[in-house]
């Protein structure tokens, strides 16, 4: 290997390669592309920490957001829990308003059946209390209930009228044709409630009513005989009505 030293260009020459003279002006360039390139170095170097200290803090941004985002999610899930046993909560008190409701209907159509009995038996006792009921050993017939004496027991007038009065009646009073016949179905000969007892000849019934109508007469009647023919039976093989006298002892009819 050969080496060559120019004095002139300061240059130092070998095999294949020269090295320039520190002394000669070429010198100044290398310097300053070392200064150069050693500042790209300090730039570069700077950059990437600037970048490393960006990296740094982005990493911790991110950190303290994943950290927030899981006490987010924590928190979600803990409102998630509360809302399922919130659910299941209201999902029972459901179930039981489900059972209580169902509870209600039954006792309701039960009420409601009960109310639908309770005014059938107001409708029949409404339609009784309509109908007239006779006490024990009276007769019904029509709207009025009627006492028939038995068959062996006799009374004057009065005395049978006093035994209506106390049955919470008196002696009946006949107002029309089917009521006639009506008591004609008993006794042969009963009392009935008319007389002339206050002013003779002027005959009226024990309610203190006049006789109104001609009445159901026998053939001849009344004919006061003696004049002391005051009160009036009904004869039925007689046809009707006979003035008779107040002492005789008849069967009698009462009436409510």
């Amino acid at each position: 290997m050969s080496v060559t030293f120019n004095s002139k260009s300061g240059m130092i020459t070998g095999d294949g390669w020269e090295l320039m003279d520190s002394k000669s002006e070429h010198g100044g360039g290398f310097r300053k592309s070392a200064r150069c390139i050693g500042g790209v170095a300090l730039c570069l170097g700077l950059l990437y920490l600037l970048l490393l200290v960006i990296i740094i803090a982005m990493l911790d941004a991110l950190k303290n957001e994943k950290d927030t985002l899981q006490i987010e999610r924590d928190g979600l899930r803990t409102e998630r829990d509360n809302l399922t046993v919130e659910r299941d909560q209201l999902s029972l008190v459901s179930s039981n308003l489900t059972k209580e409701l169902e509870e209600l209907q039954i006792r309701f159509s039960k009420v409601a059946a009960s109310r639908d009995g309770l005014k059938e038996e107001a409708q029949e006792l409404n339609q009784n209390r309509s109908v007239k009921l006779c006490p024990t050993k009276w007769v019904k017939f029509k709207e009025k209930c009627y006492y028939i004496s038995e068959k062996d027991e006799t009374k004057s007038w009065r005395s049978s009228r006093r035994d209506c009065q106390d049955r919470g009646g008196d002696l009946v009073i006949v107002t029309s044709k089917a009521e006639e016949d009506f008591i004609s179905e008993y006794h042969d000969r009963v009392w009935i409630g008319l007389s002339d007892l206050e002013r003779d000849g002027k005959w009226k019934w024990v309610n203190g009513n006049e006789l109104d109508f001609e009445g159901f007469w026998q053939n001849g009647e009344p004919n006061d005989d003696r004049n002391a023919e005051d009160c009036v039976e009904h004869s039925h093989s007689g046809r009707g009505w006979n003035d008779m006298p107040c002492r005789e002892k008849l069967s009698w009819i009462c009436e409510d």
